[in-house]
């Protein structure tokens, strides 16, 4: 068989083809490119039983124990392995369409497989599964070279680690080393306290897929997956997909040595990571003067697709353990379509800085988007950030993400001046744009909490430091006041802006422009304890639902309503003329519903249309699409207000819409290194250059 070949496809073409589809139907017409795409070098695979895909749509509030997978989780049909190898192919499982439709299988020629069995033995060649290997110890003292298989019997589990290093591993991030399950089930590698599932060190380039990673104890120092580059290479070729991993301390661990040193290529896709100390974490050298200004970054090209990041709680571990994903150092990242929930709770820190569900410190480039983040949790001992997404970046978008219910803050952009330092920020933040998300409820104990905890109510959005260059827009937040709070200067604003003295530089050009602000009671709008502080602050065209006695405070001033902050400081003023929409919070279909879907505009809100065109007046490309799918503007041409567009004969109870790709699937373990593969609603299978980033769009704002 020829080797698979990439087939040039452009975006917009794929753009246009991308569109849902029932999964059943998906493979049938996938089906009918069979021929065409075994001339290209792929063996479709067709399950004897199509089971419906994993959506981020998914309720998950449970807690499975080891070996369960999620409904839909793909398996390789008992024998079909087997079969696939026995005519001298040379077998590399990888792409596999999510939700178990299809599995795609990509032959890499000259390559070996290897098995694994319970019932194996060492002595063994290890080639047939009748001539199986029995332990990963004896996995360790292979050579594998480019497209190698290591596969491990399904249902069994095997004492880990699995140590790759450049001993072992000579695959190529073109032909990666392949190590996943065959027969029934899923393979587990269950590693002892303080040890980890599978180490590489000194080495990238493989593919790791439906396996279960078991740990013995959150506390006890193991990775799932470690990855250390302590050389000046730069190591590239990182796939795991479809892999539960738990009881580690660090789900995944990456990290690197002084530059130029550097880990890139990464792709973590339907990964379920929980119960560890923290969810995945990549460390780049974030700490060297040559990072923070942005000269080299240290892990490059990372996509965290489609996965569940839950219950990483610290394990009363110092040392802010507690995030659900963790990037520091970082470049050229895509997060999106991920479910990162109750996570932290139990991350002691004898400082004030505790982890976030999303937390990217000295990132350049990222695009953040359409993730649910929720149920982030405070410590007992440390009451402070443990927020949704805390962002310190540069050029990068944050869009289309839920982010609600997180005892810390919603958002928190903060700042500091890499040249000077000072304050303990030391990572720039600037150029950013921050659009069509939902946040709700955030800054607020959980219910159910100790009697013993002190109670905040903070800001949805907190920007502090020296941010620089951020256009916010068309974003819903909502913040509930919650009575009784015993620390008043505590409670801060919904967008609270505040500089940090000493620091050595301030924030600056930052915009806030077509937001819904919605409180239900006694707190404020916005609030900027220092306007001196920065420079370049305007604030324009928003809506402000709800509020009573303290709806904005400007320094040492609290205006009583909106009108008398615009007219004394000339926010949302544009041609001398008040640009701010005040009303009620009937303005929404249901102000504070658990629901993202009820905070879109009532079908006779007075929000509707009176937003800002962000485009003619200030040259911003606001995009296609609102946070529901619908499109911007809508078919009146003019822009509303916050997250939600509303369409023509929308009304609180019709549905919300779904954008363009929603339902396309994409398989991102590469094998062979050639393409990655989509599955389209359209009734077409696509093979896409692995350079080829296509951006997909969900239906949002409904519950997982």
């Amino acid at each position: 068989m020829n080797n698979i070949r990439s087939q040039a496809i452009p975006e917009s073409a794929l753009s246009s083809a991308l569109h849902s589809a029932p999964p059943r139907r998906r493979v049938m017409h996938i089906a009918r490119d069979a021929e065409a795409m075994q001339r290209a070098g792929v063996i479709i695979v067709m399950p004897a039983k199509v089971s419906s895909p994993w959506t981020p749509a998914t309720p998950a509030r449970r807690k499975p124990g080891p070996g369960v997978t999620k409904q839909g989780a793909s398996r390789v049909p008992q024998g079909m392995v087997a079969r696939l190898a026995a005519g001298s192919l040379a077998l590399a499982v990888a792409a596999t369409v999510l939700g178990g439709d299809l599995l795609l299988v990509p032959a890499c020629a000259g390559a070996a497989t290897y098995y694994v069995s319970a019932g194996g033995s060492d002595e063994a060649d290890g080639i047939t599964p009748g001539t199986a290997w029995k332990t990963i110890g004896r996995v360790n003292t292979g050579t594998y070279g480019p497209g190698d298989a290591i596969l491990l019997e399904g249902g069994s589990t095997f004492a880990g680690p699995l140590l790759l290093s450049p001993d072992n591993n000579q695959a190529t991030a073109a032909q990666p080393l392949q190590i996943t399950s065959y027969g029934a089930g899923r393979a587990t590698i269950a590693s002892a306290a303080g040890d980890s599932g599978v180490v590489a060190a000194g080495v990238a380039a493989f593919a790791l897929a439906n396996v279960v990673l078991a740990g013995a104890d959150a506390a006890g120092g193991g990775s799932g997956i470690m990855v250390l580059n302590e050389t000046a290479l730069s190591l590239a070729g990182i796939r795991v997909t479809g892999v539960e991993i738990y009881h580690h301390t660090y789900a995944l661990y990456a990290a690197t040595a002084d530059p130029p040193s550097e880990i890139r290529d990464i792709v973590l896709s339907e990964v379920n990571a929980h119960d560890n100390a923290a969810g995945p974490s990549f460390f780049g050298h974030y700490l060297l003067p040559a990072a923070v200004s942005g000269d080299h970054y240290g892990i490059a090209n990372v996509r965290v697709e489609r996965s569940e990041l839950w219950n990483n709680t610290g394990a009363g571990l110092m040392g802010g353990f507690g995030a659900g994903l963790v990037l520091m150092n970082a470049r050229d990242a895509v997060i999106e379509y991920n479910h990162i929930h109750d996570n932290g709770g139990n991350n002691p820190e004898l400082e004030p800085n505790g982890p976030c569900a999303i937390t990217v410190y000295d990132g350049h480039n990222f695009l953040v988007q359409h993730n649910e983040v929720d149920h982030q949790r405070y410590a007992l001992q440390n009451q402070t950030d443990n927020g949704g997404i805390d962002f310190w970046g540069t050029s990068s978008t944050i869009q289309h993400n839920f982010v609600h219910d997180n005892e810390g803050w919603g958002f928190t952009l903060g700042a500091g001046d890499p040249e000077t330092g000072g304050a303990g920020a030391n990572w720039p933040s600037h150029d950013n744009v921050v659009r069509f998300n939902v946040l709700l409820r955030n800054g607020q104990l959980l219910p159910d909490r100790p009697a013993e905890m002190v109670p905040h109510c903070f800001a949805a959005v907190l920007m502090f430091g020296a941010p620089k260059r951020f256009e916010i827009y068309n974003n819903t937040i909502f913040a509930p006041f919650v009575a009784d709070v015993p620390i008043p200067e505590a409670v801060q604003g919904l967008f609270y802006l505040v500089d940090v003295p000493g620091l050595g530089d301030t924030w600056s050009d930052i915009h806030l422009r077509n937001n819904v602000l919605v409180v239900d009671g006694d707190v404020a709008f916005v609030e900027v304890p220092r306007p001196a502080g920065g420079t370049g602050l305007r604030i324009e065209g928003n809506a402000y639902l709800g509020g009573e006695t303290r709806p904005v405070v400007w320094g040492e001033t609290v205006y009583a309503d909106v009108s008398a902050w615009a007219s004394a400081t000339g926010q949302e003023t544009l041609d001398q003329a008040l640009v701010a929409t005040v009303a009620g919070v009937d303005a929404l279909c249901q102000a504070g519903g658990a629901e993202a879907a009820d905070h879109r505009l009532a079908a006779a809100s007075p929000v509707v249309d009176a937003g800002l065109d962000l485009g003619t007046r200030f040259g911003l490309d606001v995009g296609q699409w609102d946070f529901f799918g619908n499109p911007v503007p809508s078919a009146s041409g003019l822009f509303d207000p916050g997250a939600h567009e509303q369409r023509q004969g929308e009304t609180c109870a019709s549905p919300p819409t779904v954008g363009p790709g929603s339902g396309a699937v994409l398989a991102s373990l590469l094998c062979c290194g050639s393409v990655i593969v989509v599955a389209s609603g359209k009734g077409r299978a696509l093979a896409v250059p692995a350079t080829s980033r296509p951006r997909f769009y969900r239906r949002s704002g409904q519950r997982r």
